[in-house]
């Protein structure tokens, strides 16, 4: 993971839109850490298929604080697991308020784990970060059947 300070604000939205072939169960996500410390308070929404900047629902949310003793990597982990479905388009949104924050750079826009394949599509988050430059290095995700 390719990482370098990416913002100075006090609050922001980060965030990513996909898609997966199968259904599957979201657990959590990975974030890039930070150098001082942050609060992310993760949304995840099902989002219409046309314009993802509706959302259709919201399906959990949750929070956590984390610093620079947590690593380069932090992990959020979902209250309970969020059932994804084939056909319909996810966001996973982290309003983050604090310090400076690592980013991934050149990420894959399709991964397939589990015999889940798991698609990213174009979007730019309102901090800039987009499907191929982000906040959520690792999405959790577990197969079902």
């Amino acid at each position: 993971m390719e990482t370098f300070v990416a913002n100075r604000g006090v609050r922001w939205y980060a965030q990513v839109v996909f898609t997966v072939d199968r259904a599957c169960q979201l657990l959590g996500v990975g974030l890039c850490g930070t150098e001082g410390s942050f609060t992310v308070e993760l949304e995840v929404f099902e989002v219409d298929t046309d314009d993802y900047s509706n959302e259709v629902c919201t399906l959990q949310t949750a929070a956590q604080s984390f610093t620079k003793a947590d690593g380069q990597l932090v992990r959020l982990f979902l209250n309970a697991p969020v059932l994804l479905q084939p056909e319909k388009v996810y966001m996973v949104s982290g309003l983050i308020k604090g310090t400076e924050s690592f980013c991934c750079e050149e990420c894959m826009d399709m991964v397939i784990a589990g015999g889940v394949k798991v698609s990213f599509h174009r979007w730019e988050s309102p901090n800039g970060t987009n499907e191929s430059r982000g906040q959520f290095p690792e999405l959790y995700i577990r197969a079902l059947g």
